[in-house]
């Protein structure tokens, strides 16, 4: 996948239902593994981009092993929301 960042998050997983966190694997803002939640702001370092976005983040579960992908909905540079998005992922 190359290089991303982290965004750390509790939510229920879609497969099997826990309430779990996760650590979701994105490719927001200056890419050097940094680890962010909701509410951080990005670190951008001087990369274009747009202020405010929607991007996704890929996401296994150390539960159940299956893996889903989320929206990161991004307002002003802030990590504003997350959630389950409808794209299947590659773990049948």
């Amino acid at each position: 996948m190359g290089m991303y960042n982290y965004l750390n998050f509790q939510d229920l997983c879609p497969h099997c239902k826990e309430n779990l966190q996760f650590q979701a694997e994105i490719k927001i803002a200056f890419l050097n593994l940094d680890s962010y939640c909701v509410g951080d702001k990005l670190n951008w370092k001087n990369k274009a981009h747009k202020a405010s976005d929607i991007y996704a983040g890929y996401v296994e579960c150390d539960n159940c092993a299956k893996d889903f992908w989320i929206d990161v909905i991004v307002k002003e540079d802030i990590i504003s929301a997350i959630k389950i998005s409808k794209k299947e992922g590659y773990i049948k």
